[in-house]
């Protein structure tokens, strides 16, 4: 049987708890063991197995390194049994909390004995994991077959030796948790067809009780033999705590039949406190929020509530909801701490000046003029931006360093009505 074993290390990873099905170790070592099962060849499956260990319960030695070692058996009645040790050093010094790793095997169907023992090198602590686990033939006469569903932490196009299939990188989720902080679930499946056929994916979230909360827009998808997907769903709509179901529902075209992979996640508020200087970015929303949402927002009293709408009011604007970032919050961020920096004067922070709104809201001109002027008139700045054909042009009126927007050729951001007291149309056509 093919051995393959990956590390990669998370920090602050997720909050626990984790989905009913995940397996947890039994001692003081804690660790958490998720499965999939997906079709290799006729009548041989792979079986992955994904693990989350926690670190705070390893002790290091005098140069900081925590050594874990792991004893791992597979046993099923006729079949050879899989019996593997390994041992993997980490440091206590890079401030991890979490490992994730993966353990994959080449079985053929049936119902197997998995025994798993991480084990603490320098002061002898286990975490144990006693389990059965079933694995079927499949209804070989079906039009379609499919895979388990692997959950996900991540999906990098960066090649991770052992994690890397199909061109990407899958990073398993092996506590199946979420929450508003990774609040985008990200999976991997694999469908199977005797013939060429097309199929339409639907994707839905449901409740305990069985009541559909979200669904993503139907995909169709050409199955060739095999089929290989990745989804993700933005989990927006879930505001209760709780376990909750991934179903994914393929309707074959040609044949009329409907075939699901169903399997549970858990959601959780439980994540650690935001720090209060993220909260002062990400709850500055001002100039990038309707006025409905700006009405919504300071309507709401419950911190709780507040911090929930922030999640997801930047999850509506992540460009890319597959990757762990969000892009969009980085550069908004970003653009916050620039315009502070550049234009905080006395108590007044620089992103509620008129430099730094336009600063935040459109990124930084292609080029900035500086016109000191002499006499009466104040010193000036002109913003150009020329892919948008915008100028802005900011006075120092007050002669105390904030700039106000006087004249602006961008209609969303008009200047002062009386701007000729500061400028002459001349010089504005002659910019």
């Amino acid at each position: 049987m093919n051995f393959i074993i990956h590390l990669i290390f998370l920090t602050g990873l997720i909050s626990f708890p984790h989905a009913s099905n995940i397996i947890v170790s039994q001692g003081p070592i804690r660790f958490y063991l998720d499965h999939a099962v997906f079709n290799e060849a006729p009548g041989i499956k792979k079986l992955e197995f994904y693990y989350l260990v926690e670190l705070q319960g390893f002790s290091s030695d005098t140069s900081g390194q925590r050594t874990i070692t792991y004893n791992f058996f597979l046993e099923s009645k006729g079949k050879k049994p899989v019996e593997q040790h390994w041992k993997q050093h980490v440091s206590a010094r890079t401030g991890q909390n979490y490992l994730i790793d993966q353990l994959s095997l080449l079985v053929t169907s049936g119902e197997y004995h998995v025994r798993f023992v991480v084990e603490d090198s320098l002061n002898g602590s286990k975490g144990v994991i006693d389990t059965t686990i079933s694995i079927s033939h499949g209804d070989t006469s079906a039009p379609l077959l499919t895979s388990d569903i692997e959950f996900l932490w991540n999906v990098t196009k960066d090649t991770i030796p052992d994690f890397f299939k199909y061109g990407l990188s899958f990073i398993p989720n092996p506590v199946r948790s979420y929450s508003p902080q990774k609040d985008t679930l990200l999976y991997f499946y694999e469908i199977y067809s005797k013939d060429t056929c097309t199929a339409v994916l639907n994707a839905l979230i449901y409740r305990e009780d069985g009541t559909p909360i979200l669904r993503n827009s139907p995909e169709v998808i050409k199955i060739d033999k095999k089929h290989v997907g990745v989804g993700a769903i933005l989990l927006d709509g879930i505001n209760d705590e709780g376990e909750y179901s991934l179903v994914l529902d393929f309707t074959d075209l040609s044949h009329k039949k409907h075939v699901q992979i169903e399997a549970p996640f858990y959601y959780t508020f439980g994540e650690k406190e935001i720090s209060p200087e993220l909260m002062d970015y990400i709850s500055f929303i001002d100039y990038i929020a309707s006025p409905t949402e700006l009405k919504k927002y300071h309507q709401i009293k419950d911190e709780k509530a507040k911090y929930l709408f922030l999640k997801k009011f930047w999850a509506r604007r992540d460009p890319d909801p597959k990757t762990p970032e969000n892009e969009f919050l980085e550069e908004f961020i970003a653009r916050v701490k620039e315009a502070d920096r550049k234009y905080t004067r006395f108590h007044k922070k620089g992103r509620y000046t008129d430099r730094g709104r336009i600063l935040i809201k459109y990124g930084e001109p292609d080029e900035i003029k500086r016109v000191s002027m002499e006499g009466p008139r104040p010193d000036m700045e002109k913003w150009y931006y020329y892919n948008e054909n915008w100028v802005f042009i900011f006075a120092d009126i007050q002669n105390n360093g904030d700039y106000k927007l006087i004249y602006s050729t961008n209609k969303d951001e008009p200047g002062l009505p009386d701007w000729k007291r500061y400028i002459s149309e001349e010089e504005i056509r002659g910019q």
